[in-house]
């Protein structure tokens, strides 16, 4: 992975899931991970902070109407929407490859030119462990790991070296402390 990405983050009684947008190679991806539960991916939603033209939908039950389209109290509008599965788990079951649980990592590639086209990112899923089975999970403000520390730019806290002689002058012993 690399060094620039946002991180997403979304929690409902009975799931939680971090979702990291990033850059690999030239490429953009987001890594679903769930932290707890499990959910049926069913469709991403992803959008800026501009808010001209027509919000983006899949339209029935991928839709991200009513609390799909507001984070925080504010209107969300969606920039792109990928559908990624239909709903239900269907004969595959938890075998179903959107179907991400505890631990797991789900992995979408994304048409985008730079990580500022996404300030707001959704899923739609279902077979949620969820009280209501499915969701419409709105993630804002995204989170940016500070880059690594420059190992030039570093300070590091002093450490001193020292020797224990014994009585012909000889080297006895190294020790090493920290004030």
């Amino acid at each position: 992975m690399s060094d620039h990405s946002s991180i997403f983050e979304y929690e409902e009684n009975g799931l939680s899931y971090t979702v990291t947008v990033y850059e690999q190679d030239g490429k953009f991806f987001a890594n679903i991970t769930v932290n707890q539960g499990a959910m049926d991916v069913n469709a991403i939603y992803f959008g800026d902070d501009d808010f001209s033209g027509k919000s983006a939908s899949l339209g029935g039950p991928l839709n991200m109407n009513g609390a799909g389209a507001s984070y925080e109290g504010e209107t969300v509008q969606w920039d792109e929407a990928i559908k990624l599965s239909d709903p239900g788990l269907g004969r595959a079951g938890t075998d179903k490859a959107t179907f991400v649980s505890e631990g797991e990592t789900l992995n979408v590639p994304l048409d985008i030119a730079s990580l500022d086209e996404i300030t707001f990112f959704g899923i739609r899923a279902t077979s949620t462990t969820t009280d209501a089975g499915s969701i419409k999970g709105v993630s804002g403000d995204p989170e940016t790991p500070e880059d690594p520390e420059d190992p030039e730019d570093a300070t590091y806290d002093k450490v001193f070296f020292g020797y224990d002689f014994d009585e012909n002058d000889a080297p006895a012993g190294g020790y090493l402390f920290h004030p």
